[in-house]
């Protein structure tokens, strides 16, 4: 850590290090005396992947809270670009001309670049853009995470683009699906099958407080949706869930438990509901405030 984000910590004009693995073919070049295709001092758009990943997850910080926000906040500031025409890219063209959006790494001024760094290093992959905008929604960074969100649709409105096929290595790539974690990030999703725990810990309501969201596991899929009066609604539009813990994101005290039109016994704790008893959910939950 830099004092604003991670760095690799290279030593680019040690041949040793390529000499080891027999890669000096590959990763040594001899007219300039270093390692090719390093990051060195760049700030690199996947420099927190692990921490998003965990996030997801429901594990525990990999990163010091305060110097992952720095790097975050860093990966916007250096690496965002509000008009990607005015940047060199001697790669593959993902965005053009005004278009915007987050390039792969980037050296800040005074920072040592590689004579032949990272490749790809300019371009603008989609998949990656949204793993950085989820993990900055998920530490409520919402601003910029959905102006990165903003950036990357833009550049597939159907006028331009096919909206449907965001391309990266080629059309339809895979690695544009952590779009699907966003509604994990926005709504908070919590989810321990073992534990028979599900619940949400939403970041952004509409201005009357409330929030809805789809979600989906193995057992079945279905939606959630939270009242402005504070009350939450668990729907299945299929399948069954097992559950003993519903978490609410809230510490609001709770009156009723209603499941699957019955009502159940329960206690409250902190923003979690424990159920007297494991019940078999087959049509819907409703937790109702005091």
């Amino acid at each position: 850590f830099n004092g604003e984000y991670f760095i690799q910590k290279v030593d680019l004009r040690d041949k040793k290090l390529t000499d080891e693995f027999g890669a000096s073919d590959t990763y040594w070049n001899e007219e300039k005396g270093q390692i090719k295709y390093q990051i060195k001092d760049g700030c690199e758009i996947d420099q927190l992947l692990s921490q998003w990943h965990g996030n997801l997850c429901g594990l525990k910080d990999i990163f010091e809270k305060d110097k992952a926000r720095s790097a975050l906040k860093s990966i916007f500031r250096y690496n965002y670009k509000p008009r990607i025409g005015q940047i060199y890219n001697p790669w593959r063209i993902f965005a053009i001309d005004e278009e915007r959006g987050v390039v792969m790494c980037e050296w800040p001024e005074g920072a040592e670049k590689p004579a032949i760094p990272l490749t790809y290093a300019q371009e603008c992959m989609d998949g990656m853009q949204y793993q950085l905008a989820g993990h900055m929604i998920q530490e409520g960074m919402l601003e910029e995470g959905e102006t990165i969100i903003r950036a990357v649709r833009e550049k597939y409105r159907g006028d331009n683009r096919n909206p449907w096929c965001e391309i990266e290595c080629g059309s339809f790539y895979a690695r544009s699906m952590a779009s699907y974690a966003l509604l994990l990030s926005y709504s908070g999703f919590v989810y321990d099958a073992a534990e028979g725990v599900i619940g949400f810990r939403p970041v952004k309501r509409l201005p009357d407080g409330s929030f809805s969201s789809f979600w989906c596991l193995e057992s079945g899929w279905g939606t959630v949706c939270y009242s402005s009066e504070g009350a939450i609604r668990l729907t299945l539009t299929a399948g069954e869930l097992n559950l003993s813990r519903f978490v609410t994101g809230s510490e609001r005290r709770i009156g009723k438990v209603i499941e699957d039109g019955e009502s159940i016994a329960f206690s409250q704790e902190k923003d979690g509901v424990f159920f007297a008893e494991k019940c078999h959910l087959t049509k819907d939950l409703a937790i109702l405030p005091e």
